[in-house]
C-alpha cells in the first residue's frame, strides 16, 4: 500500500472520468483502478458521460494509467517446459483493437478463486496472469492477453485450421472479496460493451 502511495503522491491531470478520487483511494487500499461513479449507471457518468467523451474513448475510464502499471508476474516462463502451447503468447495490450474484426475474443468468467487466471496460463503455456491461492481476490481490473493460435474454419462445407489472432480476456471474479456482486456484474457488463463490443455484436 505504502509503495502504491508513493506512486500517486503528486499526481496531475486530474478527471472526473478517467482520474478522479474515487480512483486514487481504490488504487492505493487495493491496486485497482476503479470508480464505480464514473460507469454510465454512477453518479458522475450518468451526468457527464455522453457529453464529454466519445464512445470510443469509454474503456479508458477504469483502466489502469501505463506510468502506474507494474508486471506483477516476473519471470513470465512457461507453465509446462516443452509444452506447445495451444495459443502462442504476444502482449498483454492495455485495450482491444475494435477494428480488429479478424481476431476471436475468449472472455473468462467464473467466482473469484476458480483459477481463471491459472487456465488463462494453461492455454498460454506462459506465466503472464498472476494467479495463487490467497483468499483475496488477485484479479483486479479486467486484462487482455492477446497471442495467436489455429482454429477451425468452416468454408462451403470444408473444414480446414486457420491461424488467427486470439484475444484471452481475464475478468473480476463473481464473490470478489472487495467489490458486491452487483458491482462486478456492472463492472463487467460496461467493459465489454465499451472495449470489446465489436465481439459480442458480430
Amino acid at each position: 500500500m505504502i509503495e502504491r502511495m508513493k506512486r500517486v503522491v503528486g499526481a496531475t491531470a486530474y478527471s472526473l472520468l478517467l482520474r478522479n478520487c474515487e480512483h486514487i483511494a481504490n488504487y492505493i487500499f487495493e491496486g485497482r483502478w476503479l470508480s464505480m461513479q464514473s460507469l454510465a449507471e454512477g453518479s458522475i457518468g450518468k451526468r457527464l458521460l455522453e457529453f464529454v467523451m466519445e464512445k470510443e474513448h469509454r474503456a479508458l475510464r477504469n483502466l489502469m494509467p501505463t506510468e502506474l502499471r507494474v508486471d506483477t508476474v516476473a519471470d513470465g516462463g512457461p507453465v509446462y517446459a516443452g509444452l506447445t502451447p495451444r495459443v502462442k503468447y504476444a502482449n498483454t495490450p492495455g485495450l482491444l483493437d475494435l477494428n480488429d474484426s479478424e481476431a476471436y475474443n475468449v472472455v473468462v468468467f467464473g467466482p473469484t478463486g476458480a483459477g481463471k487466471s491459472t487456465l488463462i496460463n494453461v492455454i498460454l503455456n506462459q506465466n503472464v496472469a498472476e494467479a495463487n491461492d490467497d483468499p483475496d481476490s488477485v484479479t483486479k481490473n479486467m486484462t487482455f492477453y492477446t497471442g495467436e493460435g489455429y482454429v477451425n474454419q468452416c468454408t462451403r462445407g470444408k473444414v480446414s485450421k486457420v491461424k488467427k489472432r486470439i484475444h484471452i480476456i481475464d475478468s473480476i471474479g463473481f464473490c470478489d472479496s472487495h467489490l458486491d456482486a452487483e458491482e462486478v456484474h456492472r463492472l463487467i457488463k460496461e467493459h465489454r460493451s465499451s472495449a470489446t463490443r465489436q465481439s459480442f455484436t458480430r
